[in-house]
């Protein structure tokens, strides 16, 4: 409901694994102490609200396994505190946003079974706390350039079911 943005001193909002319907109401932007927020496993619908970009102090951010559509936020990453982020198994398109590209603090990403697009090496950052990325079943395009070995800690890379080259 609308009136979760009330609770201004929330740090951590887990509602993962219920039977929640509906959009991801706008007034959630307002919860700037946040960090973390567990929307996984539900039946969210629409689109993430760009109010999202208001919490800069989010660090994990799970939506995954929901009937969510549209862009990921451009600023998802603004506050640059963003450790694990995962929305797979939705439909969102598009390419990934830039600040998620320089969002160095990740260490973990799943965006796997999405419609997402771009190039695999370019749209994609150097992330050196990075040790799992799934980005399976979507239509990333490219060659795995050098750059993917300077994340230092990566010990799991999945990009299957997409149009890599190489």
């Amino acid at each position: 409901p609308q009136e979760i943005g009330m609770l201004k001193s929330l740090v951590d909002l887990q509602l993962g694994i219920n039977n929640l319907m509906g959009s991801i109401p706008t007034s959630i932007g307002n919860l700037g102490n946040l960090n973390f927020l567990y929307l996984y496993e539900n039946n969210l619908s629409g689109c993430i609200p760009s109010e999202m970009n208001n919490l800069s102090h989010l660090k994990h951010f799970q939506i995954g396994d929901n009937k969510l559509i549209g862009h990921i936020p451009q600023n998802i990453c603004l506050g640059g505190s963003l450790e694990y982020f995962s929305a797979r198994n939705n439909s969102f398109i598009g390419p990934i946003p830039r600040s998620l590209k320089n969002c160095t603090s990740l260490y973990r990403v799943r965006l796997e079974r999405n419609q997402l697009t771009g190039n695999v090496s370019e749209d994609f950052g150097i992330y050196p706390n990075l040790n799992y990325i799934d980005l399976s079943y979507n239509k990333f395009y490219g060659e795995l350039s050098d750059k993917w070995g300077q994340c230092r800690n990566l010990t799991s890379l999945k990009i299957s079911n997409n149009n890599i080259s190489g």
